[in-house]
């Protein structure tokens, strides 16, 4: 379990690497919008299609940051002559990341960290012909996690892929590894 004090630290380092860098290369802003596509597996169940959006904007020409949703759900349903049994999951991240840019020694590759909340759903159905009993629970947690991307320029576009861990936080909440293609557009 990460301590207070450690995330306290993290939000002061970072909060301030951030305010310097806004401040003092303004002249190297460069933002994207994209979406995103791939393979989750979550720790606790099968992997499943994920997509989502992500933006980005580069406050200097070794830092940047943005805001991202991703959501992924899955299913399973089984039926016999005796009944019947279904499970759905969905969770939602909602978040945002803050990244180094390895400008001049990997051109397009970023390592960084993702912060934010997700809210899972959980359902859970089953009958035996005469009765039914459904069970549905949700909750909302802290997420945090590395994440390393890259991004190829294709003129105003690019074509990236990204590869992440986010680690709930707290019990029952979820932790996922994320493999996703990002194609972006950038202003």
């Amino acid at each position: 379990m990460i301590s207070n004090k450690f995330k306290l630290f993290i939000c002061i380092f970072f909060g301030g690497l951030f305010l310097r860098t806004a401040v003092s290369h303004a002249d190297f802003n460069k933002g994207s919008v994209g979406i995103m596509g791939g393979v989750s597996f979550p720790v606790q169940s099968s992997n499943v299609f994920t997509f989502g959006v992500t933006g980005h904007y580069r406050f200097s020409p070794w830092l940047g940051a943005g805001p991202f949703f991703i959501r992924y759900g899955s299913g399973l349903e089984v039926s016999s002559d005796s009944g019947s049994a279904s499970i759905s999951t969905s969770s939602y991240y909602y978040g945002g990341d803050l990244n180094v840019l390895f400008k001049d020694t990997l051109k397009g590759f970023q390592a960084g960290l993702k912060l934010g909340l997700v809210h899972s759903s959980y359902s859970v159905s089953t009958t035996d012909g005469t009765n039914t009993i459904s069970l549905k629970d949700s909750i909302n947690k802290l997420f945090i996690g590395p994440k390393v991307s890259f991004d190829y320029p294709l003129g105003r576009f690019s074509a990236g892929a990204e590869m992440s861990f986010l680690i709930g936080m707290g019990t029952n909440a979820p932790s996922v590894f994320n493999f996703l293609i990002a194609p972006k557009f950038w202003f």
